[in-house]
């Protein structure tokens, strides 16, 4: 349980670094991109957390990869409003806090 809240505060952090990023660097006001942020950060812990309960012996970059894919495929139920709030969501909003902690680690 400890390691899912250190997920979590990380992953907090990461978010309001990208919002912030987000909002100087687009021009995208944070409460437009917050469902997106919260969209993205729910897709990630669960992906760390089926890889550490899971036994199978795929990363956790797998498994936030296939549930990012299948929470936004057409068929799936609410894919408009999973497209419509992370499309608010920079790409490059993202990388740079996570850049900037790899280059710091």
């Amino acid at each position: 349980m400890k390691k899912i809240i250190d997920w979590t505060l990380i992953l907090l952090i990461f978010a309001g670094v990208t919002l912030l990023g987000n909002m100087i660097g687009y021009d995208i006001y944070s409460w437009a991109a917050v469902p997106g942020i919260l969209v993205l950060i729910a897709i990630a812990l669960i992906g760390m957390i089926m890889e550490e309960y899971i036994p199978a012996n795929i990363p956790a970059v797998g498994y936030i990869a296939l549930i990012g894919i299948l929470v936004s495929v057409p068929w799936f139920p609410g894919s408009d409003y999973v497209v419509q709030w992370t499309s608010q969501v920079e790409l490059l909003a993202i990388t740079t806090p996570i850049l900037a902690y790899a280059g710091i680690s």
